[in-house]
């Protein structure tokens, strides 16, 4: 089955588009320690303030309050209110090199995958690409990690939930129907358009 995917991958424009070459990186190493506890955020927040709010309103309550949190140097990461917010609630704040992505290699491999994920299946919808980040994230979660052998999935919940468990049959609701249809088709819409899945 590998070599089937390999060759299909091979023969796809768009999937070679989207795959970046996979290289050894120049000059030491020097990782971040491992995080202990899984989550990562990936997002553009607008403020400080806004942003540590949100955090703790939709990541905190849900996962706790982290020991540390890694960022790259965007103006409401490196203001008083970031710090002093997160100061008051014991998280050590550790901003990232500016212009250079390798120190928070994981989120930045994450978001990496998310673009390619987003070029490759919103194929002809670049207008509405933000309406298929939930796929996106839920393909993503989805795939198993080779460091772990798990998926983000069953390290954060404790299993795997279905991949897009829908079968196809209609609804009788209109809005229910095209929303699947809509996300199944641009699912698959990259094969439609690849000669080598013909």
């Amino acid at each position: 089955m590998a070599s089937d995917d390999r060759r299909y991958v091979q023969g796809c424009r768009d999937c070679a588009i989207s795959k970046s070459p996979r290289h050894l990186p120049s000059g030491k190493l020097l990782p971040l320690p491992v995080p202990n506890r899984p989550w990562s955020h990936l997002g553009g927040l607008p403020t400080a303030m806004e942003t540590a709010e949100l955090m703790f309103n939709h990541i905190f309550r849900y996962f706790g309050i982290p020991e540390d949190i890694v960022s790259d140097r965007g103006p409401q990461f490196i203001s008083r209110v970031w710090k002093a917010f997160f100061s008051r609630l014991g998280v050590a704040v550790s901003l990232s090199s500016g212009y250079h992505p390798q120190t928070n290699g994981q989120t930045e491999r994450e978001v990496q995958e998310i673009g390619r994920y987003l070029h490759t299946f919103c194929h002809g919808h670049q207008d509405s690409w933000s309406q298929y980040l939930g796929w996106a994230e839920y393909a993503q979660n989805s795939l198993r990690q080779p460091s772990t052998g798990l998926t983000p999935f069953q390290c954060v919940l404790g299993y795997q939930p279905p991949l897009f468990p829908w079968s196809g049959e209609p609804s009788n609701i209109p809005a229910v129907d095209y929303w699947f249809r809509e996300g199944l088709g641009l699912r698959t819409s990259p094969a439609a358009t690849c000669p080598a899945s013909a």
